[in-house]
């Protein structure tokens, strides 16, 4: 279990810096449970049944036994993050965000084009750009962190021109040939999420004490990138699924975390410190 940091008098660190310690704790967890698992199965079933269900109960059981430890460990502080997010709806920016990000949702779900979750997505991280470089560009908290800020921005340009021109399927046969071109895509994408998440724990970081609400928005953004990741690597299920009938749901996550790094570029770049 990944040690919390100590609690202010207002229990800032229980709001707003709890994410990072769980996702840890959740990324722990699994590597010691999944080799495990493999190795019970080899030792007393003598074979490995790699089914969709194994998969992702593999990645989803140490979810919640991190979660279970790390509410032991110290308050999750959920229920004040969630009083500060209500809260932040006082603005019209975030209900403009999350209408978008709802009603993106809501279309494809009920039929619409698959591909208006990723031009939404595209969007919305393109809106968090913006905010965060000109939060960290004046005078207040991400002034300090300025350089986490325009990291966190340009690893997002990165994915919105991936979404544009997807550089990334072509990297391989450029780089090198003859190589592996899920090999090479791992060397690249690998460091892009964990420069993401340093970046963004950093920014965070910044944010928690004068910006709380930002840093909220930030750790929903955390979590559920997390839950985007697995949901976009683990299938569904292993058969051979009909073309066209691919699951919509990393494409929420997507979209749902956007939306909450744009609604934390909203809170960030307000004038005033919050009480």
């Amino acid at each position: 279990m990944i040690a919390s940091p100590p609690a202010s008098a207002e229990d800032t660190p229980a709001a707003t810096a709890r994410m990072r310690s769980l996702l840890l704790s959740w990324a722990l967890l699994t590597a010691i449970w999944a080799p495990g698992l493999l190795l019970v199965e080899l030792l007393v079933l003598h074979r490995v049944s790699l089914t969709a269900a194994a998969l992702w109960t593999a990645a989803l059981v140490p979810a919640c036994q991190a979660l279970a430890l790390e509410s032991l460990a110290a308050p999750l502080g959920l229920g004040a993050a969630l009083v500060r997010l209500r809260r932040s709806f006082r603005s019209p920016w975030p209900w403009i965000l999350w209408g978008l990000a709802g009603g993106s949702v809501v279309a494809a779900w009920l039929g619409g084009e698959g591909d208006i979750l990723g031009s939404t997505a595209a969007l919305l991280a393109l809106a968090a750009v913006v905010l965060f470089v000109a939060a960290a560009l004046r005078s207040g908290p991400l002034h300090t962190a300025r350089g986490y800020s325009r990291l966190l921005a340009l690893l997002l340009l990165l994915a919105i021109s991936n979404r544009i021109a997807p550089w990334l399927e072509k990297l391989p046969s450029l780089v090198a040939p003859g190589w592996p071109p899920a090999a090479i895509r791992l060397f690249v994408v690998l460091p892009w999420i964990g420069g993401s998440y340093v970046a963004l724990f950093r920014v965070q970081r910044a944010l928690a004490l004068t910006r709380r609400t930002a840093a909220i928005w930030l750790s929903a953004a955390a979590g559920g990138g997390a839950l985007g990741l697995v949901a976009y690597l683990l299938p569904f299920r292993l058969d051979v699924a009909v073309p066209g009938t691919e699951s919509l749901a990393p494409g929420t996550f997507f979209v749902l975390v956007t939306a909450c790094l744009a609604a934390a570029g909203t809170a960030a770049f307000r004038a005033e410190p919050e009480r």
